[in-house]
């Protein structure tokens, strides 16, 4: 996400983090349990410290350049 954010600066910060989670979940016929973070939807997550509100929230996420603190992964907790 951060290379493609520097590449083209006119997308959008939830453009980009659409690209990398209902996007691919819609592209593999899964946007019903996939790509969410809602009831029912498979929880794989990670964790990314970044600070602020609105689009500066997710273009802290773009950005992020680091090790994930906490990862998720089929509801459990997964190590980094």
């Amino acid at each position: 996400m951060r290379q493609l954010s520097t590449r083209e600066p006119s997308l959008r910060p939830e453009e980009l983090l659409e690209m990398v989670t209902i996007n691919p979940a819609t592209a593999l016929g899964e946007h019903h349990r996939l790509g969410r973070i809602a009831p029912g939807y498979a929880a794989d997550l990670i964790a990314i410290p970044a600070s602020g509100v609105g689009d500066h929230l997710l273009q802290g996420i773009v950005e992020f350049d680091g090790t994930m603190p906490w990862v998720m992964v089929a509801g459990e907790n997964s190590t980094c």
